[in-house]
């Protein structure tokens, strides 16, 4: 059975290096591997994440949407949960994105409903003239928030505000977009669909050859043209892939549109990727 598998950090920094020139044969294995004595290393990891950022920010990815879900704690002492507040939360840093789609609550599995999207001032101008009022969420908005942080290592981000105030411990269910891929680790996979990597190659090679070529070289016309041929691949099969058929004329769902991916366990605050669901 194919298996369509992301290539690790190492397996990507050896292509870059390839086309590049900025590799070498190993003496024993005869096998040839990237440079990754300096300067060279540090040209081809800088020229990787470069890649991955310029990839990344140039369209609107459908593969980077993803449903979160984010348990509201009626008592405000959850992870997330800002100044002790049962209505204000910080999403991990791995997401971007204000709250859209169609958003909703449940309780326990068991009961669930919608709710609307709202201008984080029209929640907050709904909880100064109601501070009392509590239910189950009925409004739910977004912003970024430069400098909170409650108990995450992180500092500023999406802070998602609801209302009313929590009568119980729901969860809610909305859509958001995953942040900047990167790597730790030589042999971490990217978190981008397989058919994405020789495509980021490709930006990673053009970004190295915008100081390492002279201008006009036919090396830096080449990494153009290899950047324009295989983001052509990459639009086409992230539309095929990963967007509705529309032309159906059925209502397509939230849940059809994006995968389904689960924020955090609120106990201990710790973000749950599951790789499955992308």
């Amino acid at each position: 059975m194919p298996i369509d598998r992301n290539m690790t950090r190492d397996e990507l920094i050896l292509r870059i290096a390839e086309q590049a020139d900025r590799k070498r044969q190993n003496a024993t294995t005869g096998k040839i591997e990237a440079s990754m004595d300096e300067p060279d290393r540090d040209v081809l990891l800088r020229a990787l994440e470069d890649g991955i950022r310029e990839f990344e920010d140039c369209r609107s990815w459908a593969y980077r949407d993803v449903i979160a879900e984010l348990d509201i704690v009626a008592d405000g002492d959850g992870p997330l949960n800002i100044d002790g507040d049962p209505c204000r939360y910080l999403l991990p840093a791995h997401f971007t994105a204000i709250p859209s789609g169609e958003p909703c609550w449940s309780l326990d599995d068991n009961t669930g409903g919608e709710m609307s999207i709202r201008h984080i001032s029209i929640i907050k101008r709904s909880r100064f003239l109601c501070p009392t009022e509590i239910g189950t969420p009925r409004m739910i908005g977004g912003q970024y928030s430069a400098d909170v942080a409650p108990g995450l290592q992180q500092s500023g981000g999406i802070e998602v505000q609801v209302w009313p105030k929590p009568d119980d411990d729901y969860t809610v269910c909305f859509s958001t977009r995953i942040g900047h891929s990167g790597f730790v680790e030589g042999n971490e996979r990217g978190k981008w669909p397989a058919v994405h990597d020789l495509t980021i190659v490709a930006f990673a090679v053009r970004r190295l050859f915008l100081s390492d070529r002279a201008a006009g070289a036919p090396a830096k016309r080449d990494a153009e043209a290899e950047v324009a041929r295989r983001l052509e691949i990459s639009t086409k099969r992230d539309d095929d892939d990963h967007r509705p058929d529309e032309a159906t004329g059925l209502p397509v769902s939230v849940a059809h549109r994006v995968p389904r991916l689960r924020v955090l366990d609120n106990t201990t605050g710790t973000y749950l990727y599951d790789p499955a669901s992308s």
